[in-house]
């Protein structure tokens, strides 16, 4: 087998599929099949007309019209009146969770969805509710961690894309993966799963919370970067890349939790307005897809880093490049 990879977008089971091609050989030179009589030198067409050098081998097919046979093309048939509603449309294939025109929806995995006084898991321990001054900060210590605290063993079939912990506490940490899912999980006492989000029909490739933790946003390769509630569970916006691009990152704007930007395989980076549901500015000076962004200085400015193998700093609102750091020497800008 030559030229095998294998498709990001499993299905639910996790058993995926594969891109392959193949190639064969039928001997050197043809030296197992039979030539064709040369024909005669008189006739120009018909059974004996004459081929000369340029005939072919018995039992080749090259240059005629090949399809499946009546029986083939009868089971193909079968198959796709067995996949096909009354209606018209498709059947959910077996094992994906979700596909392209239905309505988002979530998975609550506790017992229940809020304890005895009446709160969910966006709660905030109280350990991690009070403010840590910088005074505190600076007299704690970091070391390199030595023992592993918990592992979540097949939390996404296929592998996991992205992780974030919310903002502020960080007690949950959001999580997606090659399955099409985005997931929810207590970083605090149980670890448990606590919600899976299902909506979107290829694999997820980044997720964004918004600076109070309340909504995230999803981008996957369906085209498709959705906002959601991480309470309910409940997508509430759809925000849907022309011409069929991969988002590939998504980042809100600190100081307004209504906006945020977009990096895309076309080169572009998009602004949206959650409330107009409309891009409201373009950044369009890189030579290939986006990879990541990140805002700095108060969030005035934000860098963008891409394939083109450069990384571009902007001011937040106004599509002109103010610093271009490259090097033809350096490799891509990974996020």
């Amino acid at each position: 087998q030559h030229g095998t990879a294998h498709d990001p977008s499993v299905n639910a089971q996790g058993t995926g599929s594969y891109i392959q091609s193949t190639v064969t050989s039928s001997g050197k030179n043809n030296g197992k099949l039979k030539r064709k009589a040369k024909g005669d030198v008189s006739v120009i067409s018909g059974p004996n007309a004459y081929l000369g050098p340029w005939a072919g081998y018995e039992g080749e097919t090259k240059g005629q019209i090949t399809g499946p046979t009546p029986e083939q093309q009868a089971e193909y048939d079968l198959r796709q009146a067995e996949n096909t509603t009354a209606s018209g449309s498709i059947k959910k294939p077996k094992g994906r969770l979700y596909i392209d025109g239905q309505e988002e929806r979530s998975i609550f995995h506790g017992q229940s969805e809020y304890d005895s006084l009446g709160r969910t898991y966006m709660h905030i321990p109280s350990q991690y509710r009070h403010e840590v001054s910088y005074e505190e900060l600076s007299k704690q210590s970091s070391f390199v961690p030595k023992s592993l605290v918990k592992e979540w063993k097949s939390a996404h079939p296929g592998g996991v894309s992205a992780i974030r912990f919310i903002p502020s506490s960080g007690h949950l940490l959001l999580s997606s993966g090659m399955d099409g899912t985005v997931k929810i999980f207590d970083a605090h006492s149980s670890y448990a799963l606590q919600r899976t989000y299902i909506g979107h029909s290829k694999a997820v490739r980044d997720i964004s919370f918004s600076p109070t933790g309340t909504t995230f946003l999803s981008s996957s390769y369906d085209s498709f970067t959705k906002l959601w509630d991480t309470e309910t569970g409940k997508c509430l916006q759809r925000f849907e890349v022309k011409s069929k691009k991969i988002p590939n990152v998504a980042r809100f704007y600190p100081e307004d939790p209504n906006v945020f930007l977009v990096g895309q395989s076309d080169k572009k980076i998009v602004q949206w307005d959650i409330r107009a549901n409309e891009i409201v500015q373009q950044y369009n000076q890189h030579l290939d897809a986006i990879n990541s962004l990140t805002f700095f200085d108060s969030s005035r400015r934000f860098i963008s880093t891409s394939d083109d193998k450069s990384m571009r700093v902007w001011e937040f609102g106004i599509p002109v490049v103010i610093k271009l750091i490259a090097d033809p020497s350096m490799h891509a800008v990974p996020s």
